[in-house]
C-alpha cells in the first residue's frame, strides 16, 4: 500500500442492528452458536494450520450463519473458524447472514460450500497445474483445506 493512502477501517459500532434478513455484515461473536449438526471432525493439526493461517492473513473468509428464535445466529458454515477466532480474541466475525432457514437447508448449505471450497481454497498457489488435480483427490478424503 502506497505511504500516502491511509487504511479504511470499519467501526462495528456504526453497522446498525444485527440483521435477520440475506445480508453481510459482522456480528459480535458473542452471538454466534456452534451447529451442533456440524458433520466435519476436529482435528488438531488441521486446527494449528487454520490458527496460524488468520493470525497471518485475518479473516479472508466469510462466514455463513442463520438467525435463530432466539435472537442469537447459529454458524452453518465456519465452526472451526469460530473456535480459532474466540482462541485469537476476535470480537467480531464478518458473516453471510442466510436469513431464517431450516435446519435441513443449513445443513445442505454447510455441506455444499465444505465440499465446493475445495476447487477455491485447497491447491496452493506454488502447486503447479499437474499436481492439483492429485492434491485435491488427496485433501478431499482428509476434510479438505476449507478451513472450517
Amino acid at each position: 500500500m502506497p505511504k500516502n493512502k491511509k487504511k479504511e477501517v470499519v467501526h462495528v459500532h456504526d453497522l446498525g442492528p444485527l440483521p435477520t434478513d440475506k445480508s453481510f455484515g459482522y456480528v459480535p461473536i458473542d452471538k454466534i452458536a456452534k451447529a451442533d449438526w456440524n458433520y466435519k471432525e476436529e482435528d488438531a493439526d488441521k486446527a494449528e494450520k487454520l490458527k496460524n493461517n488468520i493470525k497471518l492473513n485475518g479473516q479472508i473468509e466469510n462466514c455463513i450463519i442463520r438467525p435463530l428464535e432466539t435472537g442469537f445466529y447459529e454458524m452453518v458454515n465456519g465452526n472451526h473458524r469460530l473456535d480459532t477466532f474466540k482462541e485469537l480474541g476476535y470480537t467480531h466475525v464478518f458473516c453471510y447472514n442466510t436469513g431464517p432457514i431450516s435446519m435441513a437447508h443449513a445443513q445442505r448449505i454447510a455441506i455444499e460450500t465444505n465440499e465446493t471450497c475445495l476447487l477455491y481454497t485447497s491447491p496452493s498457489p506454488r502447486d503447479e497445474r499437474r499436481y492439483r488435480v492429485c492434491r485435491l483427490l488427496r485433501e478431499r478424503r482428509g476434510g479438505g483445506g476449507g478451513g472450517g
